[in-house]
């Protein structure tokens, strides 16, 4: 997928996060009430929100994930590289039918995919120095459990020859790094005849999202698609060497593909309920995968439309027109209008034959 800098990425979400400036009611809809900052503030999560497009004898109540980085008992995240010990650490489902999604605090060790990689809830010690290479060999167990050692050998020392003493020894590490269950049990299990695998306790948020989303988005209810959202932390497998997790390549397209849909059925069934709020933070929490996509694009053009901001949706459609400069690109036609028209929420035309302000009024059905 097309893709921004870090910075311009930054600035975008930004603007799609809340508007700028109140309406100026050009179209006859009430101004939002506080400012940029103080509803950024206000604003709940994903899941919470949510929940308000469930039918009120079907309210399934969401317990939002932990704030962005570890929670209090976390082992490190892996992004750090100093040569020293680590303290001791001490110390999720669909919501479709009559099940009932929860989003609790792990008391195992947990990986996150779904943005910056990182190793959480470990039990045990190691050096900084290793964290990296040993959270790369967790993710890789994790996403590939039960091959033999030859693959985990290439996928994380391709092009060289490891030898058997180097490949034990990261196991060993990541073992003592994890520890063990309440029971004994260690989450880096001894080699076993069906291959390399972590213990069943060990999860990833990926997990978890295939959890809360089994038949797909179309088939999830609201506060599934929300809590799942919620998960989003950045682009998948975020702040990693490319070339070292060559071998995730195609699930981290795989999760892109999930988050943007996600995003988007998400921001539609906001759209069609009126509420512009979640419609524009689903749209922005797509994005933070994928920030050439199009179709999240539009979601969040359509969201500022229907909050009555006109700033935020000309600096919307600004940095969308930037982006497509950027690429080189032309915007596709469901964006720009011209012989393939698509529709607001409202009914109304929606596209521009190219995204300006002046052209606004009449392509967004203003």
């Amino acid at each position: 997928p097309q893709q921004l800098t870090d910075e311009s990425l930054d600035h975008l979400l930004a603007l799609l996060a809340v508007a700028d400036h109140p309406a100026e009611d050009p179209i006859g809809m009430t101004a939002p009430g506080p400012t940029a900052v103080e509803a950024a503030a206000q604003e709940p999560g994903l899941a919470e929100l949510g929940t308000r497009l469930i039918d009120s004898n079907a309210v399934v109540r969401l317990a939002p994930l932990p704030e962005d980085g570890p929670v209090e008992g976390a082992g490190m995240p892996s992004t750090v590289d100093d040569d020293e010990d680590l303290p001791a650490e001490g110390t999720g489902s669909t919501s479709n039918a009559e099940r009932q999604p929860t989003q609790e605090r792990p008391v195992h060790p947990m990986l996150q995919l779904l943005g910056p990689v990182e190793l959480l809830q470990t039990r045990g010690t190691v050096e900084r120095g290793k964290q990296r290479q040993l959270t790369e060999i967790a993710a890789y167990l994790a996403l590939h459990p039960g091959l033999d050692h030859t693959h985990l050998s290439e996928a994380i020392w391709p092009g060289a020859r490891a030898l058997d003493n180097t490949r034990n020894t990261a196991l060993s590490k990541l073992r003592k790094w994890l520890g063990a269950t309440a029971d004994g049990e260690e989450y880096v299990p001894r080699v076993l005849k069906d291959g390399y695998r972590l213990h069943p306790a060990v999860r990833t948020d990926w997990d978890l999202w295939r959890e809360y989303l089994p038949d797909g988005p179309g088939a999830a209810d609201t506060p599934a698609l929300a809590a799942a959202l919620d998960m989003v932390k950045g682009k998948p497998f975020a702040g990693t060497n490319p070339r070292r997790y060559a071998w995730a390549e195609r699930v981290r397209q795989d999760m892109i593909s999930a988050i943007v849909d996600v995003a988007h059925e998400l921001a539609r069934r906001a759209l069609l309920e009126g509420d512009a709020t979640l419609a524009r933070r689903a749209a922005a929490a797509g994005l933070q995968a994928d920030p050439g996509a199009e179709l999240l694009w539009r979601d969040a053009l359509r969201a500022e439309w229907l909050a009555g901001d006109r700033a935020g949706l000309t600096a919307t459609a600004d940095r969308l027109s930037a982006l497509a400069d950027e690429l080189g690109d032309d915007l596709e036609p469901e964006t720009l209008g011209g012989g393939c028209q698509s529709r607001s929420v409202t009914g109304e035309p929606f596209g521009a034959q190219r995204i300006a302000p002046q052209q606004l009024s009449s392509g967004i059905g203003l």
